[in-house]
């Protein structure tokens, strides 16, 4: 579920979800490993990721370990078409696998956000967290287009470790 706030206290979305999804009444201890993930030490069988950009805020739980992002696709102030494409191009260069880049070099805006988000939910899921690995793996789709009531993004990652596969879905 995405969620639409104005302001918001992480944890206090935590907490309600946990009550409404799982029936935990009471926000556990929340701790961080050395890279930052956090997760609940005395529950140590639900993991869940949280991620807000803007007004936006999303929350994953899971019995296994589970990543999530969520991103405003937005523009610098004043900003055109030509130059937002232009500078996410670039960023893609820079910080991203070479096949997810020459793929977002085909439609810059949105398809830097497909893969921004991708690529953050696996390192929230593997809890390694953005780093120099970054560009080491792709989480670049396949070629063909998704049909009715798939998912608009689905990719699957390979950072090396072996057949690990993670779906991505973005709107």
């Amino acid at each position: 579920m995405v969620w639409k706030a104005e302001k918001g206290d992480p944890y206090a979305l935590l907490a309600a979800l946990l009550a409404e999804e799982r029936g935990i009444e009471a926000l556990p201890t929340v701790a961080r490993t050395e890279r930052g993930k956090p997760y609940f030490p005395n529950r140590p069988e639900v993991h869940f990721s949280i991620s807000h950009s803007g007004e936006l805020w999303v929350c994953a739980f899971s019995g296994r370990p589970v990543g999530v992002d969520v991103q405003q696709h937005v523009k610098k102030r004043g900003e055109g078409d030509r130059e937002a494409a232009g500078r996410f191009g670039r960023m893609a260069d820079r910080f991203f696998h070479p096949r997810e880049a020459v793929w977002v070099r085909e439609e810059p805006y949105e398809r830097f956000f497909r893969i921004w988000t991708a690529k953050e939910s696996y390192v929230k899921y593997t809890g390694e967290g953005i780093g120099a690995g970054f560009s080491q793996f792709s989480t670049a789709p396949e070629a063909r287009r998704p049909g009715p009531g798939e998912p608009v993004f689905a990719g699957a990652a390979d950072g090396g470790r072996g057949s690990e596969k993670v779906r991505f879905f973005s709107t």
